[in-house]
């Protein structure tokens, strides 16, 4: 994205404020924002989905074993 607006493909709008998330390593501009936004909710939604998988096999294993 940053390469993009860098060559004035995409524009590049700095976010007031928000030049500390550089520091963070996130570009501070509106569009990249929104596409760091994204991957880092994509990461959480699939972090709690192996999650839920995994306490769903724990506790039928844990049924499994009690039946027998």
């Amino acid at each position: 994205m940053q390469e993009f607006q860098e060559q004035s493909i995409l524009p590049f709008t700095e976010l007031k404020g928000a030049t500390w998330l550089g520091a963070l390593g996130l570009n501070p501009t509106g569009r990249a924002l929104s596409a760091q936004l994204l991957v880092i909710l994509f990461a959480l939604a699939t972090y709690s989905v192996v999650q839920r998988n995994s306490r769903l096999t724990r506790e039928d294993k844990a049924l499994r074993g009690s039946k027998s």
